[in-house]
């Protein structure tokens, strides 16, 4: 357990779409909007976990279909950074402060940010083929749902440090608001060339 919650720990550090939008939450908002954000995108993540686990007994049988998700990320991630430029080009710069809590809202919108984000289940396919081979009755289903929720916890923890640093930061400067959704679009191209070239070499 120990080791999956080091993987996803490690994994969700360097900036992405979730963290990157969590973050923007904190800056747009305020911090429980950020924080509720935060357990939506968690709750995702437990699903997604659950499906890389349970899918890893498969995928050394069917190389195909971490190709297949890769191409499937090829083309959420070029519509998010066309998506985000849009705004970025359409919206004025908007003002930072606390909103009105709204729990189901925030939640609903981590949620599905973090659902779009199919490449954390190929991560955790590999994570578990590899200790799968040193633990036995490692696919039960008990097990498979404690090291899913270990995924979210420590997946929580990376966010809550992301939303302290960027409270940090919200004090001190405007640029990042300003910027906010330019730097959204660049993230998310770097990404989809990312995962372009990691689909192109899966099926060479």
């Amino acid at each position: 357990m120990s080791i999956f919650f080091l993987a996803s720990f490690i994994g969700g550090i360097p900036p992405g779409l979730v963290n990157m939008s969590v973050a923007k939450v904190v800056l747009k908002k305020d911090k429980k909007n950020a924080y509720l954000t935060a357990l939506g995108a968690c709750s995702a993540l437990f699903i997604q976990g659950v499906i890389g686990i349970s899918m890893a007994k498969y995928i050394i049988k069917e190389t195909s279909i971490q190709a297949n998700m890769l191409k499937i990320g090829v083309v959420i991630f070029g519509l998010l950074s066309l998506y985000f430029l849009i705004a970025a080009l359409r919206n004025k710069p908007f003002k930072t402060g606390s909103s009105k809590n709204r729990f189901g809202k925030n939640m609903i919108k981590g949620f599905f940010i973090s659902a779009l984000n199919i490449l954390p289940i190929p991560y955790y396919i590999i994570i578990s083929t590899q200790l799968s081979a040193d633990m036995r009755d490692f696919y039960t289903w008990p097990r498979t749902l404690l090291f899913a929720f270990t995924i979210s916890c420590a997946t929580f923890l990376v966010l809550s440090i992301y939303i302290g640093a960027f409270l940090k930061l919200q004090k001190r400067t405007n640029l990042l608001v300003k910027y906010a959704n330019f730097f959204m679009a660049a993230l998310m191209f770097v990404i989809f060339i990312i995962t372009l070239f990691r689909a192109i070499h899966a099926d060479s």
